[in-house]
């Protein structure tokens, strides 16, 4: 007949708190932040991060999740605007994702050192400034898919300082790993119905 029915596994019944259009983006953006964040980079208090396109849905749920865990958020974001979406941070948390100069700005407010973790979703050249800016024992995560589907390069030198470069796929986790996708949806699910994660601002 054409229809789709969902295992029962992946179905919740809403709460009063949660719209049918919440529910449906949901699992997308905040379950990439959440494998990213929480299953992937065992992010913990203490912990610097970097977080690409910070005003975006999955970048507004990553800066939750960071907050929430203790860590310490730098962010870039594409216009001005968009920084009066990032409620808690200050501008000096907060760059530019236009150009590279974010780095720099990186950088210096970690005292030279770097990030502890990145979640990136730039390409190209601005993904390499990104890579640099890894501390030592640094997870990069990358959830853009331009530079993967185009087979890019990148530097190996700072892999010497035992880095992590994974990359972030829930289309490929839901087709090959089901009962790990069926345990990211339902904690996602419950950060939502609990209240511990707010959905994104527009």
């Amino acid at each position: 007949t054409g229809l789709w029915r969902a295992p029962a596994d992946f179905c919740y019944k809403l709460p009063d708190n949660m719209s049918f259009a919440e529910a449906a983006a949901m699992p997308l953006i905040l379950g990439t932040a959440w494998f990213a964040l929480d299953h992937t980079a065992r992010i913990s208090k203490g912990d610097t991060v970097l977080i690409h396109a910070a005003a975006g849905g999955v970048g507004q749920m990553a800066v939750q999740i960071a907050q929430r865990a203790g860590a310490r958020v730098l962010a870039t974001v594409g216009s001005p605007a968009k920084r009066q979406l990032l409620y808690g941070l200050t501008e000096d948390q907060m760059f530019s994702s236009r150009d590279d100069t974010f780095a720099k700005g990186v950088m210096e407010a970690t005292n030279g050192r770097g990030v502890d973790i990145v979640l990136n979703s730039l390409a190209g050249p601005l993904l390499h400034a990104s890579w640099a800016c890894l501390a030592p024992f640094g997870r990069f995560l990358e959830i853009g898919k331009r530079d993967i589907h185009e087979n890019s390069k990148i530097a190996m030198d700072p892999f010497r300082r035992n880095v992590l470069f994974a990359s972030i796929d829930l289309v490929t986790m839901f087709e090959k790993n089901e009962a790990l996708g069926e345990r990211l949806f339902k904690e996602c699910f419950d950060l939502i119905a609990n209240g511990d994660i707010k959905t994104p601002a527009t």
